[in-house]
């Protein structure tokens, strides 16, 4: 019976130390959520993209509507099946913006981030940024926007 109780604390206790991992890359309701709680903030809030992701990650990479699966492709320098995987669809869509994460091993995750929710604004529709470097600005009419000193890659 302690044995069992004791493996059962330690699992809850290693997932509870995966938390965000598992919270923020299967979960990316929660960085829709925190995107569209910054936009309702309004114009002038900035929004660091590191702090409202429940992850770590190297590189994040914004797609606008209708980005075609060969320029995934060549943004990211992968294969066309991992790139039609990543775009959700997004090549005929133009209710969202996909949003894609490179992580040390150069694997991707890619998470959609509706329009109405977040929306980008179009200067941002190919755009790649290292964490520390991703940081946004609500402009007028709630759309997000580089905010000021940050380049698009």
């Amino acid at each position: 019976m302690k044995r069992r109780l004791l493996a059962l604390c330690l699992l809850a206790s290693s997932l509870s130390a995966c938390g965000p991992w598992f919270d923020g890359l299967w979960f990316p309701g929660t960085v829709r959520n925190r995107l569209a709680r910054a936009v309702a903030q309004g114009p002038g809030t900035l929004v660091r993209l590191d702090e409202i992701t429940p992850f770590g990650y190297k590189t994040a990479h914004l797609f606008g509507p209708y980005t075609s699966i060969a320029t995934i492709q060549s943004r990211l320098e992968i294969d066309a099946d991992e790139a039609e995987q990543l775009a959700r669809g997004i090549e005929g869509r133009d209710d969202i913006h996909l949003l894609v994460f490179s992580f040390e091993h150069a694997s991707y995750e890619s998470m959609e981030i509706p329009r109405n929710q977040a929306g980008f604004g179009l200067e941002l529709a190919e755009c790649s940024f290292v964490s520390q470097e991703a940081v946004f600005v609500v402009k007028k009419g709630g759309t997000l926007g580089l905010a000021p000193g940050v380049t698009c890659k």
